[in-house]
C-alpha cells in the first residue's frame, strides 16, 4: 500500500505546477522543466484523486452493507460498487 501522504504531496504539486504555469511568471527555462513536471504528473493526477477517496467511499459503502435496516437490492447494489471500487483502487495502487 501507498503512504497516502505521498500521494497528497503529488495532488499538491500537480495544483501548485498548475498555479504556476498559469500565471506566467516564469522565465523561459523553469516553463519547460515545470511544463514537463506537469504533464508527467496529468498522468497520474486522476488515479491519485481516487486513491485518496478510496477509504471513505469504501467505509460508506460497508455501513449499508452491514445496515441491517438496508434494502436487500440495495445491500447487493452497494456489495457491487464495492467490489468494483477494491478492483479499481488496485489498479491505481500500481498506476
Amino acid at each position: 500500500m501507498i503512504p497516502i501522504n505521498k500521494v497528497r504531496d503529488l495532488i499538491s504539486r500537480h495544483s501548485l505546477l498548475e498555479k504556476e504555469l498559469s500565471a506566467g511568471e516564469i522565465n523561459k527555462k523553469n516553463f519547460a522543466e515545470k511544463s514537463k513536471e506537469y504533464s508527467d504528473l496529468n498522468d497520474v493526477v486522476k488515479e491519485a484523486k481516487e486513491y485518496c477517496c478510496y477509504e471513505n467511499e469504501k467505509k460508506e459503502l460497508e455501513k449499508i452493507i452491514s445496515d441491517s435496516n438496508s434494502d436487500k437490492e440495495i445491500i447487493e447494489l452497494a456489495q457491487s460498487e464495492l467490489n468494483n471500487l477494491v478492483k479499481k483502487n488496485e489498479i491505481n495502487e500500481k498506476k
